[in-house]
């Protein structure tokens, strides 16, 4: 390690923040400073060293997807597995071509069909008709067969009633009927004959709207009905003797009549019999020729038995092609929104042989690839409708089943959104019971209404899809742990990666996908500064600069925008007069473009500067400080990202109860930020208390702090601040500290090192640049360098500076222009270093509380 000119601040010097500030001019380089300055060179990759062609514009269009090996990788894996649950779950940030790759994938992939497209059909189930039935059919098959079911029954309703009413039907017909007649007439006459002989007659008599044959007696000639006898008989019109022979042989008649009307009835059933059966033998004649003619048609199984029940059911349902009146449906009906139109149509009656075609293959690929925009659970499963009709009563049937983009997908590929998807009620767990038993129950979703519309439940269908869910890492991080059925219906993972790494070919695969917008679009055409520069901004975005960023919609949202200045459209940066011919995207339409966007969303930041020109924010840029160093922290806006600097400051105390963190004591600090000070005070056990007892008490905060504090990059600042306070060595104040630190005082990398280099120069040059103010990062943090253009000039111009270092010792050299000393033999520090003073202010430290103690 170099050293420095060895120097003590005067022991009568105001300790901690109320020490008066130094203030001084551009400070004499020192040596240590020196050796670990950053040049300009080190601030920023420019891309001149043959990464970047020239001609790199001319690069053709991309033709396929760029820095996602790794995920395509996974998705042809998935796509190539044919057993189930070998479905795919999409990871990663938004903007990195997760949908875009999916499709071209899916794509290529539907050039090689999964399996036959095959119909699916409902019909109606003669035997129970809330199962109804379904038919697997051929491609093209269901529409033919609704067609030809419609032309069965056009034909049946020309053919039937012709036979019926044909002369030869119609003369066995009055055959059978005379017949009838006169076997009937002949009985009642032989009856009424006898019944004469008995003085009776036949007469009715009106029971509601039915009449009913009776026996009537006939007193004196005169009929007498039978229940006005027992008066006449009291009266004295008949004897008791001729009222008892009446009542005996009324009732031995009336079993006679009975008798007789049963006989009739008898009769007339089978002459209803012979008839209907002399129509079903004529009528089957018909309907024979038909049905086979659709057996020969549709030789499946399934057809093949659904046929024979609509056999069955049309001879027996002969009376639909009779000329009659039918009663037309009352009332209209309002649909439900899931399906249906504004009203009931009337009853149909031949809706029993009707055909339901759910899916039709007849038109579309073989292997069908549905990417729904916006995905509900009667859009994805499917749905019965439903009618309600003005007097509450519901109402469905088998044709109203419709089919939804699973079914569709039927064969190929389904993709969804898995946040629409878990955002729908019942949607996800019915996917999940789709997909772990291939078979498709459309129902209606439990809940759609307060009461079962129907006990309706069609066939199941047997389905081979495959399903690419896209979503958020978080979103499968959940599902992952609290689904235990998830990991058995998606196997698969394909994880989208923000950045890929900074290589000739990778670079030329970036400026291709660039060229694509460009082409797509009909974008004017970028010079090589400009791809140049959306390179260095893309490479600014993935936080290190081996690597580039495959956010693509950003990308080529900032190439719009910079060719919109180009056209000088006003408002963009860059741009000519409003209407002139675009030329060239050039460097300085993006640079423009890039500050635009900044603009659009750093409102909190410029204010947030306003309030430390103002004084508001008490952060100082020049002098020392004995305790306090300006911290550097990054402000997470989601579209927008910058740094500020935050005073820190130490205290030390004699006492027991180590490092405070005043964070932590009121409820405002994060436990990695907990951590990283507990850190703290290994570090000083571990570097001091091997030789001597920590007996201190040291207070650490984060002054005009009034939220949260998170993270440890602030930890090497605190440790810094504490050195300080304990060496009683100021800190320049012009110089903000990053970095986090490890028990040995290893300096560790941080997040944002971009951010808070340019939050801190943005601060100093507010205030004014005074040739000494820069920031001291850690040196693992040098390849994320991406600063602005302004920064780099004020580094080449010596306004500001760049420290980069590897441990504690390193950085508070830089700090404090003191060496911080190395152990001698036998451990100790040199007196005059920064460990050597510290080690002293601890020894002493002890010795006085030890002395206190024994003096109580």
């Amino acid at each position: 390690m170099k050293t420095l000119k060895r120097r003590t601040a005067p022991r009568t010097r105001p300790t901690g923040k109320h020490a008066p500030a130094r203030r001084a001019s551009r400070p004499p380089a020192s040596p240590v400073r020196s050796s670990h300055e950053l040049s300009s060179a080190d601030l920023r990759r420019r891309f001149d060293d043959g990464l970047l062609e020239p001609d790199l514009v001319r690069i053709a269009p991309a033709q396929s997807t760029v820095g996602q090996e790794r995920a395509v990788r996974a998705l042809r894996t998935g796509l190539e597995i044919p057993q189930r649950g070998f479905n795919i779950f999409v990871t990663g940030p938004d903007g990195t071509g997760r949908s875009t790759t999916v499709k071209a994938v899916l794509e290529e992939a539907r050039k090689t069909p999964r399996c036959e497209p095959r119909d699916r059909v409902y019909v109606n189930n003669f035997k129970d008709a809330d199962r109804p039935r379904l038919l697997v059919m051929p491609k093209g098959c269901g529409r033919r067969l609704r067609k030809d079911m419609e032309a069965l029954l056009t034909r049946l309703r020309s053919d039937l009633p012709a036979v019926l009413e044909s002369e030869e039907f119609k003369k066995t017909l009055a055959a059978l009927s005379e017949r009838f007649r006169k076997l009937q007439s002949e009985g009642m006459r032989e009856f009424e004959q006898k019944i004469r002989k008995h003085n009776f007659m036949l007469g009715e008599f009106q029971l509601g709207v039915v009449s009913v044959p009776d026996l009537v007696p006939l007193v004196k000639g005169k009929p007498a009905p039978i229940e006005k006898l027992e008066e006449m008989a009291q009266e004295g019109a008949i004897s008791e003797k001729e009222l008892a022979s009446i009542r005996t042989s009324y009732e031995s008649l009336r079993g006679e009549l009975h008798q007789l009307l049963r006989r009739t009835r008898e009769a007339a059933r089978d002459t209803q019999a012979k008839i209907a059966e002399m129509e079903r033998e004529l009528c089957d004649r018909v309907i024979s020729g038909h049905i086979e003619d659709l057996r020969r048609e549709y030789p499946e199984a399934a057809a093949l038995e659904y046929f024979g029940e609509v056999h069955r059911s049309l001879l027996e349902d002969l009376a639909l092609f009779k000329p009659s009146e039918r009663e037309s449906g009352g009332g209209g009906a309002l649909v439900l929104p899931f399906g249906g139109g504004p009203s009931a149509p009337p009853p149909d009656p031949f809706l029993p042989y009707r055909v339901n075609v759910v899916l039709d293959t007849s038109e579309r690929p073989a292997c069908p690839l549905e990417i729904p925009d916006t995905p509900t659970y009667v859009g994805l499963f499917g749905a019965i409708e439903i009618d309600i009709f003005r007097s509450g009563a519901l109402h469905t049937d088998f044709t109203r089943i419709r089919g939804g983009a699973l079914l569709r997908a039927d064969g190929g590929y389904l993709v969804l959104n898995a946040r629409d998807i878990l955002s729908f009620p019942g949607a996800w767990p019915a996917l999940k019971r789709v997909l772990k038993t291939g078979r498709l129950d459309i129902a209606l979703p439990e809940g759609l209404l307060l009461t079962p519309a129907t006990a309706m439940r069609p066939e199941p269908i047997d389905l081979d899809v495959k399903v690419v869910l896209i979503g958020e890492g978080w979103i499968y991080d959940l599902l992952y742990v609290l689904d235990d059925e998830f990991t058995k219906i998606f196997k698969i993972k394909a994880e989208f990666d923000h950045e890929m790494r900074v290589t000739p070919e990778n670079l030329r695969h970036f400026v291709s996908v660039i060229a694509k917008v460009g082409t797509e679009e009909k974008l004017p055409p970028l010079s090589g500064e400009a791809a140049a520069e959306i390179v260095r901004h893309a490479v600014r975005g993935a936080h290190r600069r081996t690597h580039i960023s495959t956010r693509f919609n950003d990308v080529a949202d900032l190439y719009r925008e910079a060719a919109q200045g180009a056209r000088g459209t006003p408002g963009v940066g860059g741009g000519g007069s409003p209407g002139a011919a675009a030329g060239p995207v050039t460097a300085g339409h993006v640079r423009a473009a890039i500050e635009a966007l900044r603009n659009r969303h750093n409102l909190p930041e410029e204010k947030l500067q306003e309030a430390i020109n103002e004084g508001l924010f008490a952060i100082e840029v020049e002098g020392e400080r004995i305790g306090q160093v300006n911290g550097l922290a990054v402000y997470d806006l989601g579209q927008h990202l910058f740094g500020r600097p935050s005073r820190i400051t130490a205290t030390v105390a004699l006492g027991r109860a180590g490092i405070l963190n005043l964070e932590r004591e009121v409820g405002l600090s994060g436990r990695i930020h907990d951590k990283g000070v507990f850190i703290l005070s290994a570090f000083l056990r571990h570097r001091f208390g091997q030789r001597i007892p920590l007996a201190l008490t040291a207070t650490l905060c984060f002054e005009q702090s009034y939220a949260g504090v998170e993270g440890d990059s602030a930890s090497s600042t605190e440790l810094y601040a504490l050195l300080s306070a304990l060496a009683d060595a100021p800190i320049t104040q012009g110089i903000a500290v990053t970095g986090s630190v490890d028990q040995r005082g290893r300096v560790q990398p941080i997040g944002g090192a971009n951010q808070k280099v340019e939050g801190f120069f943005d601060v100093c040059r507010a205030k004014g640049l005074t040739g000494g103010q820069g920031v001291l990062l850690p040196r693992t943090n040098v390849e994320d360098l991406m600063l602005r253009e302004e920064v780099i000039e004020a580094v080449e111009s010596g306004r500001f500076h760049l420290w980069a270092v590897s441990t504690i010792d390193e950085g508070i050299e830089i700090l404090t222009g003191v060496p911080a000393g190395a152990p001698g033999r036998g451990g100790a520090y040199s007196p005059r270093s920064i460990n050597g003073r510290v080690e002293r202010r601890l020894r002493e430290m002890a010795r006085r509380l030890t002395r206190f103690e024994k003096g109580k």
